[in-house]
């Protein structure tokens, strides 16, 4: 199924979250290609990456289902192509 190369041939990454000093958050960075984003995404719009959550000082705090996602590029396989 080609929608499964789609997805399995890219690179995972994770947001950083980025916060002031009295911990607000500010938005978030791509781990790898530095990107930053005011809300995140299933994917960073720079590398291509896909997006396994979002961590704060090393620790995941929000985690994207890659299943659900998986699905999503099987089910919309034309368009992704496109």
């Amino acid at each position: 199924m080609e929608s499964e190369g789609l997805i399995m041939n890219r690179a995972y990454g994770y947001w950083e979250e980025i916060y002031d000093a009295y911990g607000k958050t500010e938005g978030w960075m791509c781990h790898k290609c530095g990107h930053m984003v005011n809300c995140v995404s299933n994917f960073c719009p720079e590398c291509g990456r896909i997006m396994t959550g979002c961590k704060r000082d090393g620790k995941y705090t929000i985690n994207f289902d890659i299943e659900k996602i998986k699905k999503y590029c099987a089910d919309n396989e034309s368009v992704l192509n496109n």
